[in-house]
């Protein structure tokens, strides 16, 4: 008991700081370019491998894994609604709805989860009770889930001040979206028949994660991009008899792509024989690290030390004060002799 007590403490402190935390015997594949990274175990929780866990990131079009899941929970996949061009003309990725057009959930679900569609994110948005409610919604799901480095601030996954989240809490969050059948089974989805709308005809939506398409192992994930997100990656893969997910957070793709940073990382976990080196669970951190380390204050000087500076400051002034005064005087009483 002893020893897996030392064992849970160790687990702690690794997902407590800013630096790599890797078992044994895991080697990390070359051109890693990302600030933040965790490779866990979708089934057990087991984390394998981290990259400042709890550092707060922008997360990109990610985090519309949080709004999927709300609105696979409280929405019908057969409810429809007649978009607008509120909706339509949405800034960023959008999926291709048009004004006028009629969607049902499970249509705007993929558009979201396939396309990363924010104007199918707008839309599922009103179906839920508007922007507001829907934020509402969104922020009190990853608070339900254990987040603790997490603020929603756009649904969609679009900068905005204070959009912020972590490794950790993503994995917690893609987790629990995964536990649903309807968001698996988007998310291993090759290519959809998506409807058209007025006189548009309907077209073939094709997913965007292009790991889907190359790995005969992944399951699914979903792409994120923002300028000041970068590239960002949540996803799954069969590897060694395990179901192993990674998140990839604030990464360059100038030598590989998000996707393919997670899928490498997968692929150097070994569930079998590696020790985990934390577990996702919904306790909050024994302390919040984050990105950028604050410097400690300098300490203040012994007080006797002060002093002395002080007074070898004081001391020759003084001195030199006393040698003006005492020479003007003695110059004065010069001249009232001679007189």
């Amino acid at each position: 008991q002893e020893s897996r007590g030392l064992g849970d403490v160790y687990k702690r402190q690794a997902m407590s700081h800013c630096g790599v935390s890797v078992p044994e015997g895991f080697s990390l594949p070359d051109g890693l370019l990302a600030h933040s990274f965790l490779v866990f175990d979708l089934d057990t929780g087991d984390i394998y491998a981290a990259k400042d866990p709890h550092g707060r990131y922008r997360p990109a079009s990610i985090i519309k894994v949080l709004l999927a899941s709300v609105a696979i929970d409280r929405l019908s996949l057969t409810d429809s609604m007649e978009v607008t061009a509120e909706s339509s003309d949405q800034e960023g990725s959008s999926a291709g709805i048009g004004p006028g057009g009629r969607y049902t959930v499970d249509d705007l679900l993929h558009g979201l989860l396939m396309a990363s569609g924010n104007d199918t994110a707008h839309a599922i948005a009103q179906l839920l009770g508007g922007d507001e409610e829907a934020l509402r919604m969104v922020n009190a799901r990853a608070l339900d889930l254990g987040s603790t480095d997490t603020r929603v601030a756009t649904y969609s996954g679009l900068d905005s001040a204070g959009m912020q989240t972590s490794a950790y809490d993503m994995a917690l969050f893609f987790t629990d979206a995964w536990s649903k059948p309807t968001f698996r089974e988007i998310l291993g989805t090759e290519k959809y028949d998506f409807p058209g709308f007025k006189d548009n005809p309907g077209f073939e939506m094709w997913n965007d994660n292009r790991m889907l398409f190359v790995n005969e192992n992944a399951l699914g994930g979903k792409t994120g991009f923002t300028d000041d997100a970068r590239h960002t990656y949540v996803g799954a893969m069969n590897h060694k008899g395990h179901r192993l997910a990674a998140v990839i957070l604030d990464a360059e793709a100038s030598k590989k792509r998000a996707w393919e940073m997670a899928e490498e990382l997968i692929e150097a976990t070994d569930p079998e024989t590696m020790t985990p080196v934390g577990t996702l669970t919904q306790e909050k951190p024994s302390e919040q690290p984050t990105t950028t380390a604050q410097p400690a204050p300098p300490a203040d000087p012994p007080r006797s030390n002060a002093h002395l500076a002080a007074w070898g400051i004081v001391i020759p002034i003084a001195v030199l004060l006393l040698a003006v005064i005492v020479a003007s005087l003695m110059s004065l009483i010069g001249g009232a002799k001679r007189k």
